[in-house]
């Protein structure tokens, strides 16, 4: 297996963890960080769908 699909899913882990931090962490919730959560979040999903796609890749003969 190629290293890259583990790369993916190490940072979709780190961007995940990252905005969960945001939600939790913040007790006032200002819009910044609300936006800013999401967008991570965004970010971490399509970080783990690479990881799906990379991996399939790989896969395949």
């Amino acid at each position: 297996m190629n290293r890259s699909p583990l790369v993916w899913l190490f940072l979709a882990l780190v961007l995940g963890a990252y905005a969960v931090t945001i939600f939790v962490s913040d007790s006032e919730q200002t819009w910044w960080s609300i936006l800013s959560g999401i967008f991570i979040a965004a970010a971490s999903l399509v970080t783990l769908w690479r990881f799906n796609r990379e991996v399939r890749k790989n896969r395949q003969p």
